[in-house]
C-alpha cells in the first residue's frame, strides 16, 4: 500500500502541471487534435479484436463504451488536450487502489500495468514512435476497463455465482440476491465523465448499511494486525478456571490487548487467572462467538482466541461482499425486518433504530432456511399444520412406528375424495407400500392447539418456498446456543411479541377476547420488507466483531468461489 501511495505522489509530480516545467517531455509538440493514431477511435469497430483488448476484465462493455464515446469525439478518455493525465485519471487511479479498503483487490483493475505505462510515459522510453501510441492507447483503455469493471463490481459484487451456486458439496442451496435498481457501467462512465465527478461516482455505488461501513473499518484494523505478525497461537490444555494458576493466562492476556479486547495489561506477567478485565474481556469473547459467557477458558475458547487476523479478513471480505447483494435505502425506511441466520437472530428496525429483538431457529443443514427478500403479508392465529411431502417421505413414512407417530404429533390423515378432505383410518393402510414413491394420496395434518408444530401464530410472506415465521411446540431448544432444528421455516421466540407491534392495540385486545378459530386470518398493517440473509461476521456499535457458526457451509463455498481475488 505504502508503495502505491509514493506512486501517486509520483504521478502527481510527473503528469500533471509540474511536468511543463520538467526536462522530460512526454509527447513534444503532439496533441490530441492531431493525435492521428487514435487507435481506439479511428479503428473502433474493429478495436474489439485487437490486441490493445488482450486482458481486460469487461472486453465487451469496453468495447460498447468506445463506440459510445468515438461518436462524439475521437479523443482519448483519460487525457487533456496535451496528452497529459488529467484529474479524472488520477481520481480513478486513486478510487483502484482504495478499492483494497472495500475488500477488493487493486490488481482486478490493472493496477500494476497502469502503474507500469505511466512511468513508462513519463520517463519517455520507448524503442520507436509505433510503441509510445500503442502505449497511450493501451493506458486509456485499461482505465476505462478499470472503471467499468470497479463500478460494476462495487455494485453488484465480484462474486462468480455461477460457482457460487454449485459449489462443491451436497449442502441445499437456496440463495436469491435481491433485484436492484439496473447499473448500465457504460452510460453510469459516459455521464460521470461529462460530469466530472469520478471519484464521487464510484464511492456512492458502496453499500449503504451502516454496519457495511463498520465492517471496513475492522478490515483496515485486522489487515494491520495480520501485517504485523497476528498474534500467537494458545496451547490448549486442561481448562482454566477463574482464580487458577496457569502460564497460558499471559499469552491470553496479550492476545486480548493485541485485538483490543483488552484495554491494558495492568499485571503482565500475573500468571493467575484473577483480573476483573480479563473475565470480562473473556467473557465478551466467548459471548461474541456463541459461547457461554461463563469466564470458563476451555476448548471452545481456546480455538476462539487461535483464530488467526488472516482468516477474520477473508470472512469479512466475503460478508462486505454479501451486502453488495442486498437492496439500497432500507436501513433509512419507515422499517424492516432482518432475519441473519448464522447468528439465530431476528432484528426489527425502524430508521435505522433497532426497536426489537429476538432468538430464532432456523432450517437443519439438510433443510437449509432460503436466503430471500420478501415483505410480510397477513399473520395466521391457531393455525392447523398440513405435513409438507418432503416431511412426509423423509420423517413420517420413515418412521417404523406410524401410529405412535401420528399420536405423538397430535396428527390425522385425510385423503381428498371430489375436493373435500375425507378421514383415513391409519391402521387401514399399508404404509410400506408408499416408502419408495414420489407422492403419497394423503395429507398429514396437526390440528390448532399447544402441540401443533406452528403454535399459536405463524407470519406469512411471499416466497417461492413455502416458508414462514411461526411460534412452537418445542420453546425449550431456544436453550440451544446452535439453533438449526426446522425444515426451513423460522421459529421465533417471542412471536405473541411480535404480532403485538404489527398490530394496533385495539386489534391486538380484540383478537385475544375472540374465541378461538383454526386458522384465522390476521391483516396487519405492517407489512414490513423482510430480508433472510446469511451473515457469518458482524462489527457492533462498539466496533467489536462478532463471528458466528458457518452453519451450512456456505463459506467454505463462498471462498472457492473467490479464490482468485481472496489469494
Amino acid at each position: 500500500m505504502f508503495r502505491y501511495l509514493f506512486f501517486l505522489l509520483f504521478l502527481r509530480s510527473l503528469l500533471f502541471a509540474e511536468i511543463a516545467e520538467m526536462s522530460v517531455s512526454i509527447m513534444p509538440q503532439r496533441s490530441q487534435q492531431n493525435f492521428a493514431d487514435n487507435l481506439l477511435c479511428n479503428n473502433s469497430h474493429s478495436l474489439k479484436n485487437s490486441a490493445l483488448f488482450k486482458g481486460l476484465r469487461s472486453p465487451s462493455q469496453s468495447f460498447e463504451f468506445y463506440l459510445q464515446h468515438c461518436k462524439n469525439k475521437n479523443t482519448l478518455v483519460w487525457f487533456d488536450a496535451s496528452l497529459r493525465l488529467h484529474e479524472s485519471a488520477h481520481e480513478l487511479i486513486e478510487e483502484i487502489q482504495n478499492s483494497y479498503e472495500e475488500g477488493l483487490s487493486p490488481k482486478r483493475y490493472h493496477s500494476k500495468e497502469i502503474e507500469k505505462n505511466i512511468i513508462k510515459i513519463a520517463q519517455n522510453t520507448f524503442t520507436n514512435p509505433q510503441e509510445k501510441i500503442k502505449i497511450y492507447n493501451r493506458l486509456d483503455l485499461l482505465l476505462s476497463d478499470a472503471y467499468l469493471t470497479l463500478a460494476y463490481e462495487l455494485y453488484y459484487g465480484f462474486t462468480n455465482w455461477e460457482a457460487f451456486e454449485k459449489g462443491t458439496t451436497d449442502t441445499k442451496f437456496e440463495w436469491e440476491r435481491t433485484q436492484k435498481s439496473a447499473l448500465s457501467p457504460v452510460a453510469y462512465l459516459l455521464k460521470n465523465l461529462k460530469q466530472n465527478s469520478i471519484s464521487d461516482s464510484l464511492k456512492i455505488l458502496n453499500p449503504d448499511f451502516s454496519e457495511y461501513k463498520r465492517l471496513k473499518e475492522a478490515l483496515q484494523f485486522y489487515k494491520k494486525l495480520d501485517a504485523k505478525g497476528g498474534w500467537r497461537a494458545i496451547p490448549f490444555g486442561s481448562p482454566i478456571r477463574i482464580n487458577q494458576r496457569d502460564t497460558r493466562v499471559i499469552e491470553i492476556k496479550k492476545r486480548l490487548f493485541l485485538s483490543d479486547d483488552l484495554e491494558e495489561m495492568a499485571y503482565p506477567e500475573n500468571v493467575v487467572y484473577d483480573e476483573v478485565n480479563v473475565i470480562k474481556a473473556i467473557k465478551f469473547l466467548q459471548q461474541r462467538h456463541n459461547l457461554e459467557p461463563d469466564g470458563l477458558i476451555g476448548t471452545k475458547t481456546i480455538s476462539a482466541l487461535n483464530i488467526p487476523p488472516s482468516v477474520i479478513i477473508k470472512k469479512i471480505i466475503l460478508n462486505m461482499e454479501r451486502f453488495r447483494w442486498l437492496g439500497r435505502g432500507l436501513e433509512n425506511s419507515a422499517g424492516y425486518i432482518d432475519i441473519n441466520i448464522p447468528a439465530f437472530r431476528m432484528r426489527v428496525y425502524e430508521y435505522a433504530q433497532k426497536v426489537m429483538q429476538m432468538p430464532i431457529i432456523v432450517g437443519k443443514k439438510e433443510r437449509a432456511t432460503p436466503i430471500l427478500s420478501s415483505s410480510l403479508s397477513y399473520a395466521v392465529l391457531h393455525p392447523t399444520w398440513t405435513a409438507p411431502q418432503t416431511i412426509v417421505k423423509e420423517d413420517i413414512l420413515a418412521n417404523g412406528n406410524m401410529q405412535e407417530y401420528l399420536q405423538d404429533h397430535n396428527m390425522r390423515v385425510f385423503t381428498m375424495q371430489e375436493g373435500a378432505k375425507v378421514d383415513v383410518n391409519p391402521d387401514e393402510v399399508e404404509w410400506a407400500e408408499y416408502a419408495q414413491k414420489e407422492s403419497v394420496p394423503f395429507l398429514f395434518r396437526a390440528d390448532a392447539g399447544k402441540s401443533n408444530p406452528l403454535g399459536e401464530v405463524k407470519f406469512m410472506f411471499n416466497n417461492k418456498y413455502s416458508i414462514y415465521m411461526h411460534d412452537t411446540n418445542q420453546p425449550a431448544l431456544f436453550e440451544k446456543k446452535s439453533r438449526a432444528f426446522s425444515s426451513g421455516c423460522i421459529r421465533l421466540y417471542e412471536p405473541i411479541k411480535f404480532l403485538k407491534y404489527l398490530l394496533e392495540k385495539d386489534t391486538m385486545k380484540s383478537l385475544l377476547a375472540q374465541e378461538e378459530v383454526p386458522d384465522q386470518i390476521v391483516q396487519i398493517k405492517k407489512k414490513l420488507p423482510i430480508i433472510i440473509r446469511y451473515m457469518t461476521v458482524e462489527v457492533d456499535v462498539g466496533n467489536k466483531i462478532h463471528l458466528f457458526e458457518d452453519v451450512y457451509g456456505y463459506d467454505e463455498r463462498h471462498t472457492l468461489a473467490l479464490k482468485d481475488v481472496l489469494e
